[in-house]
């Protein structure tokens, strides 16, 4: 069984749940929230190993929750997923220190992939 802890962060309930579904049979432990403003809360609590962030979020979106992420806790890997991806905000992404960016729709063994990878990367 895979180990890590894991904050999902999507607007989207549904994509949310798909995930964390998805993660928890895994062996993950799995926290999630519906927007980057929660995401900060949560994050003032407790660290995580990795975080997936949507990217297009209201008030509070995946960049400045990847900026947080860098400033106060760099060795939690950053997965950025978006409906609306640009190779310039992948560039940016990567940039600012995102570990990987998906576009959505992502596919399961594609998304247990990349995080398996993060967490042997730390």
């Amino acid at each position: 069984m895979a180990q890590g802890s894991i904050l999902v962060v999507d607007d989207s309930g549904a994509v949310r749940e798909n995930l964390s579904e998805l993660l928890t049979a895994e062996g993950y432990e799995v926290d999630s929230c519906a927007g980057g403003k929660e995401a900060l809360r949560f994050l003032q609590d407790r660290t995580y190993d990795v975080v997936l962030t949507d990217l297009s979020m209201p008030e509070v979106d995946g960049m400045a929750v990847l900026t947080y992420l860098v400033d106060h806790f760099p060795e939690t890997s950053c997965i950025i997923i978006t409906g609306f991806g640009t190779i310039q905000t992948a560039v940016d992404a990567m940039r600012l220190g995102a570990y990987d960016y998906l576009c959505k729709p992502v596919e399961s063994q594609e998304i247990l992939m990349v995080i398996s990878r993060a967490l042997e990367h730390q």
